[in-house]
């Protein structure tokens, strides 16, 4: 159960690269999938672990 959820949420996030990629980024750009994904989906931020609760600080 836990695989089958994990391979299809993967699978929709692929998916959704790949239209972003097709979308937004001109194809002589010649830009990775890695590169593609760090600067979309990169957000500054700490977490910090505080009286048993996680806490994430966004910059």
């Amino acid at each position: 159960m836990r695989n089958t959820a994990r391979v299809l949420i993967s699978g929709a996030a692929y998916n959704l690269i790949q239209l972003f990629k097709l979308l937004l980024v001109p194809e002589n750009w010649g830009i990775s999938m890695a590169s593609l994904r760090f600067s979309l989906f990169h957000i500054a931020g700490k977490v910090a672990r505080r009286a048993h609760q996680i806490e994430i600080h966004l910059v």
